[in-house]
């Protein structure tokens, strides 16, 4: 335990020892070019090697299979082609192992289609394969893995109706990878997966400082390796997490390999680990922003603001298909729904409905048009702009604010166009009952700055009395503008 101008903080940390040949033990203290791909491919088997051994809560999750996967084929022998997993199935009683692939899909057109699907059975043309695709083909083969699965290849991307189951169960398909293959620092499908090799700012970034003895009882020279902070912090900023589809694949994947200009970053539910030898014990740290939820989560509290969290992330991040928010949710909604058992409602959950409810749009200008149809007003969904949950998990220790839960949902039902969660919304019904009260705002000044408008009175009320009543559909114009949930489309009723 430190003391530093009255603030303490504590420091743990580990000595470990490694094989004098290893690539830990042989990496230099200042900045070096990337390495080659050969050492990259040794220093990631290393990783996927102790984790499969040491790690039981990184085990590919067991659950339905994609419905194509891509042969990997062998370098100079059988090229890449894509296969059904049923046919996998029969001739096999051991689970199929294979890897995914995360990447940025803007600029690459390459994809199956019901016009190629046959031909590609037959094969892929490898050299006509964007970069990035190319590489994680070639880094699963030199992890001696037979099958990958890419989204754009394994989908037929023009049938709608396929499209939507399986973009439903991409649960299954991320948790049930043996890893994900993020092509981190890429910004298109022709970026590879290792932009640093045409980079000449890229290159392998060593910890911050860096302390040299020698003759330790005679043991001879030691070099001691520090890294300030976490470093998981080291993927805020790529490119692939601005990226919709993303954050449910970095949620759902139980070991990721980050392809970085700075190196590999390994990430798995037990470690992190990077290229240049730094290992953090996965436990130590909490990111919540992008957190798996606890072994043996309940609904609580802390699981909700995961949650939360989450849905803050997600409603910043972009989409080259805005229509895509919706089914770009359905495996961390399904995910969150078997951890907790709670019942999803269009962004927001039966248990803790009364303060999801409590979202606000942290963009000022007048809203777009919603690309999802008939999302109803009171989900954050209805929102194209990012949102907070501050409201709910505020950073200041306010203890004189508490939110308790009155109400109850009575009914609830989303019609959907076709496959739950991944179709267009057809109709939504919701019927609460609790107390309400009605309220006029006449004053302003301290009103939060988001709801500011142009006038010296807050008309109309949000809500009724405690006696039934029903709502007037005009009074709810103005928080439809500002991007709030409103009453409009909720029936409401007090006990008796």
């Amino acid at each position: 335990m430190s003391h530093i101008h009255g603030k303490a903080f504590s420091c743990t940390f580990s000595i470990t020892t490694c094989d004098i040949k290893s690539t830990n033990a042989t990496q230099p203290i200042w900045k070096t070019a990337t390495t080659p791909f050969a050492d990259k491919i040794s220093v990631l088997n290393d990783w996927l090697h102790d984790c499969e051994l040491r790690h039981d809560k990184c085990k590919p999750a067991v659950g339905q299979m994609p419905k194509r996967l891509v042969d990997v084929g062998r370098l100079g022998g059988a090229p890449p082609r894509v296969v059904m997993s049923r046919d996998l199935k029969k001739q096999s009683t051991s689970p199929i192992k294979y890897t995914t692939l995360s990447y940025c899909w803007e600029g690459a057109n390459f994809c199956t289609k019901k016009e190629n699907v046959t031909l590609h059975k037959q094969g892929l043309d490898y050299e006509h394969l964007p970069r990035t695709l190319q590489d994680a083909i070639n880094v699963t083969r030199q992890l001696n893995i037979a099958y990958i699965w890419i989204d754009a290849l394994c989908i037929v991307q023009d049938d709608p109706a396929e499209w939507e189951v399986e973009s439903s169960r991409m649960r299954d398909f991320y948790s049930g990878s043996s890893l994900t293959i993020a092509a981190s620092d890429a910004a298109d499908g022709y970026a590879g997966c290792f932009p640093a090799n045409f980079d000449d700012d890229a290159g392998l970034e060593p910890p911050g400082i860096f302390f040299t003895t020698s003759n330790i009882r005679d043991e001879g020279e030691f070099i001691v390796r520090f890294q300030v902070g976490d470093i998981r912090a080291l993927t805020n900023k790529i490119v692939l997490n601005s990226r919709g589809w993303v954050l449910q694949e970095m949620v759902l994947s139980n070991r990721i390999v980050h392809c970085m200009k700075s190196g590999l970053y390994w990430q798995c539910r037990c470690a992190s680990q990077t290229e240049t030898g730094l290992k953090f014990d996965g436990s130590a740290f909490n990111d919540i922003s992008i957190a798996a939820l606890p072994h043996g989560a309940q609904m609580g509290t802390e699981t909700n603001e995961i949650w939360c969290n989450w849905m803050e992330n997600y409603s910043r991040r972009h989409f080259t298909f805005p229509a895509d928010r919706l089914p770009a949710l359905a495996g961390i909604t399904r995910y969150y729904q078997d951890a907790t058992k709670d019942i999803p409602i269009l962004g927001l959950w039966e248990s803790t409905f009364h303060q999801d409810l409590l979202w606000r749009r942290n963009h000022r200008d007048e809203p777009t048009p919603n690309p999802i149809r008939n999302a109803p007003s009171w989900t954050w969904l209805s929102c194209p702009y990012d949102i907070s949950f501050d409201c709910i998990y505020s950073k200041s220790d306010d203890k004189d604010c508490e939110i308790q839960r009155h109400i109850k949902v009575l009914e609830l039902a989303v019609k959907w166009d076709s496959e739950p969660l991944t179709s267009g919304i057809k109709s939504t019904r919701l019927l609460l009952d609790g107390p309400v009260t009605q309220f006029v705002l006449d004053d302003l000044r301290n009103f939060h700055p988001t709801l500011m408008k142009n006038t010296d009175r807050f008309w109309p009320s949000v809500c009724v009395c405690l006696d039934r009543q029903t709502l007037r559909k005009r009074i709810m114009a103005w928080w439809r503008r500002s991007s709030y949930w409103s009453l409009a489309q909720v029936q409401m009723r007090t006990s008796a």
